[in-house]
């Protein structure tokens, strides 16, 4: 009976299970079935020939978007190299197919389970073709459900030339680049009827991974996946082993110059990188959903650095008759926003890292030492050739100027000195306070070299650019950004941009580097901007490729309203593209042509509470190698004033030309001659003059020198009447100190004339 019992128990659980599962099973099919017949093809979205976006400037009016965002090319003026380098590598039976590979689909899924993860979808042109104008690239079974139910009417409504046509048209190639267009025109400058096998064959291999296949990230990567298209084209019949064996052979090489440009272009792309890094989604994404985009874009400077950059006074030729790359960005430091950037590269200054060279000085090195109140800007430093362990920087042309102070040192931009003082303050302890104001760093950025802007890595444009923001803000450092607001097509707020601002370091060290930085931009690396009427601040940084040429040439400077970074270089790396200018040149020269056309001059720097400004003796830091207060006898042309944070500033008096005290005095003698006596050092040289107050004549009546003692004279020439005066002139090694307090003594007519030395 109990047997039975459990018999009957276990049917009816294998019963529950069985019909538990029909439901599961019809209840996946009925969700399946939902989904594929409730998703719609979008026609206008599939044929649209431009991007659905809308992009405004910081007044809140529209942009007009480059032409490489409404380009479209039609499928007979698409290269048939193109067509089959895609197709051989993202759908070989794209021919063959109505919309799905189930061949395809199925490898893709026996690869999926062996590899325990999703890492291969199997989709086809026309799938991709669906995601990327209908749908988004979640990765989700419903996703992926509508993406086939989209690919099987796309097939059914359109023949495969026009699929291929729309699909190309669509592809985004990473770095702003939207459509095969667009992408011919930037990584090889012609049109897509003209390119060639190899060509094909790497603009087919980016798509995938357009971040790390693109020719302008990795030529090396861009390189391999051609190798890998031409491959798969001579496996499928598309070319012969003579044509693999030909264009194997062929290597990207980047463009010199890319002669169509647009004002906008370089802007936009990176608003589109940096809007999708915020909302995480794919720049392709951000590009086709209507989204609604505002910005702290300038037009009035914008419109100057497309002007500049496309003149030919700044565009210098190297020895080749190449022109070097560059760009410029400009920062409201208000808000940390960009208001206005234009490059020569489709690089974005978000993520193109170069080596900063002298720039980064003032940021690692002179910041943080004034930070520890090791240094004023009249510590004085030896500016000569000194080796550090294995490590023996040089000055720029081998130029060295002995002990100057760190005021000296910034202007001149002194290798030496800014090595000697990281090692003193300690590399952790510097990079501590670059990171504040925004600078990133290897984890083998740890040598001195460092202080010479010696990165593994580098840094971007908007990093330098936004720790230059920071001491032009007092200290104050925000992250800098393109984007001040994102509303979805409905105008539903997706992201606002609220500056938020950190101490990085103190405003008493950011006013006394700017203040240094302005010296710079007078008479220093940077003094091609000397005759602008407004206070502006700046350095120069360059990075050499050998002896004679350089890869890079910075200048970063900054107002009280805006920071602008600027830069020339050689993207690439290619030696026949190197250059023979510097930081202080054009890079210079076109920060101030931007400068001049900014509309409203801005305002000067003040000092902040806990800065003050006192007479230091000159000589006293030349020759004593200390900041000393000038006194009141110090010659014009040995004292200055400079400003100190109040913490560091120098109290104690220069001894240099402090008046000795003389004591003297006048008297007369038993015969009524004058009887001068005073108290002399042996450093100094005493000239005893005599001066009538009724004539106004003068006369040296006795000079002493290297004498340590009382000195005592008679003056046997003295004649006349009235008030006769007495003071004494002294001189050490570097000057006329002052004089002692005049004394008097008074003749009359009483008084006996000389005769035989008696009176």
């Amino acid at each position: 009976m109990k047997k039975l019992q459990k018999k009957t128990k276990g049917k009816i659980i294998l019963n529950l299970f069985q019909i538990s599962l029909v439901f599961v099973t019809l209840g996946l099919v009925t969700g399946f079935l939902s989904i594929f017949f409730s998703v719609k093809l979008e026609n206008d979205a599939i044929i649209s020939n431009h991007a659905i976006i809308n992009i405004y400037n910081k007044e809140n009016q529209e942009i007009s978007l480059p032409p490489k965002l409404n380009s479209y090319v039609e499928y007979k003026d698409i290269s048939p190299h193109i067509i089959n380098a895609f197709v051989a590598l993202e759908d070989k039976r794209f021919y063959k197919h109505k919309g799905i590979d189930f061949i395809r689909m199925g490898g893709a899924l026996k690869n999926n389970i062996r590899a325990g993860y999703i890492r291969e979808g199997g989709s086809t042109i026309s799938q991709q073709l669906a995601k990327n104008t209908q749908l988004n690239n979640k990765k989700s079974i419903v996703r992926k459900i509508k993406e086939a139910k989209l690919a099987l009417d796309i097939e059914k409504k359109y023949s495969k030339e026009e699929i291929l046509e729309m699909y190309l048209n669509a592809i985004y190639f990473g770095s702003g680049i939207y459509g095969i267009n667009d992408a011919c025109m930037r990584f090889f400058d012609k049109e897509p009827s003209e390119i060639e096998l190899y060509e094909a064959a790497i603009l087919a291999g980016v798509v995938k991974n357009p971040s790390k296949n693109s020719p302008l990230l990795s030529q090396e990567n861009a390189n391999n996946r051609k190798n890998l298209v031409l491959k798969l084209m001579r496996e499928q019949n598309m070319i012969d082993n003579k044509a693999y064996i030909e264009n194997i052979a062929y290597t990207y090489k980047p463009l010199a110059q890319i002669t169509k440009k647009d004002i906008n272009s370089p802007f936009i792309s990176t608003l589109i990188h940096e809007a999708a890094n915020i909302l995480n989604i794919s720049e392709k994404e951000i590009i086709r959903s209507g989204y609604r985009i505002s910005t702290y874009y300038d037009d009035k400077i914008q419109h100057a650095m497309f002007k500049a950059f496309e003149s030919e006074e700044f565009a210098p030729k190297n020895q080749n008759g190449m022109c070097p790359d560059y760009s410029a960005l400009m920062l409201d430091n208000a808000t940390g926003g960009v208001c206005a950037y234009y490059a020569s590269y489709d690089l974005s200054p978000l993520n193109m890292k170069r080596q900063p060279g002298s720039a980064i000085k003032p940021i690692l090195v002179y910041a943080p030492a004034f930070e520890k109140n090791h240094i004023t800007p009249a510590s004085v430093y030896n500016d000569k050739r000194t080796q550090f362990g294995d490590y023996k920087p040089k000055n720029y042309m081998d130029d060295y100027k002995g002990e100057i102070p760190i005021r000296d040192a910034i202007k001149n931009s002194s290798n030496v000195i800014a090595v000697s003082l990281l090692n003193e303050i300690g590399i952790d302890y510097a990079k501590e306070y670059a990171q504040r104001m925004g600078i990133n760093f290897s984890a083998n950025d740890n040598y001195l070299s460092l202080a010479l802007g010696g990165m593994t890595d580098g840094c971007t444009p908007l990093e330098l650019g936004g720790a230059y923001m920071t001491l032009a803000n007092g200290g104050k450092h925000t992250k800098p950004t393109f984007i001040r607001e994102i509303r979805d097509k409905y105008g539903n707020i997706l992201y606002k941009h609220t500056p938020y601002f950190t101490q990085a370091i103190s405003k008493q060290t950011a006013f006394l580097l700017t203040d240094i930085l302005k010296d710079t931009a007078k008479n220093g690396t940077a003094k091609k901007l000397k005759n602008l009427e407004f206070d502006v601040a700046a350095k120069t940084g360059t990075v050499g490729a050998t002896n004679s040429f350089n890869n890079d040439a910075w200048n970063l400077s900054y107002t009280r309203e805006n920071t602008l970074c600027v830069w020339y270089g050689n993207i690439n790396y290619e030696k026949e593209k190197a250059f023979n200018l510097t930081g202080g040149t054009y890079p210079t020269m076109f920060a101030k042509y931007i400068y001049q056309n900014i509309a409203q001059k801005p305002a000067s720097f003040t000092p902040p509470d806990g800065i003050v400004r006192i007479k230091i003796d000159t000589l006293a830091l030349r020759e004593l190698r200390k900041a000393m207060q000038a006194s009141d006898n110090t010659p014009q042309k040995y004292y200055k004033y400079e400003y100190f944070n109040i913490k560091n500033a120098p109290i104690e008096m220069s001894p240099l030309f402090v008046m000795p005290d003389t004591n003297l005095f006048v008297e007369f003698d038993e015969a009524f001659f004058p009887k001068i006596s005073f108290f002399a050092q042996s450093d100094y040289v005493y000239k005893v003059i005599r001066r009538n107050l009724a004539t106004g004549e003068e006369k040296t009546v006795h000079t002493v020198s290297d004498i340590q003692g009382e000195i005592m004279f008679n003056d046997k020439e003295v004649n006349g009447f009235g008030l006769i005066g007495y003071r004494i002139e002294i001189e050490n090694k570097y000057s006329i100190i002052g004089h002692s307090k005049e004394k008097f003594i008074f003749f009359n007519e009483l008084l006996p004339v000389i005769k035989n030395g008696k009176r």
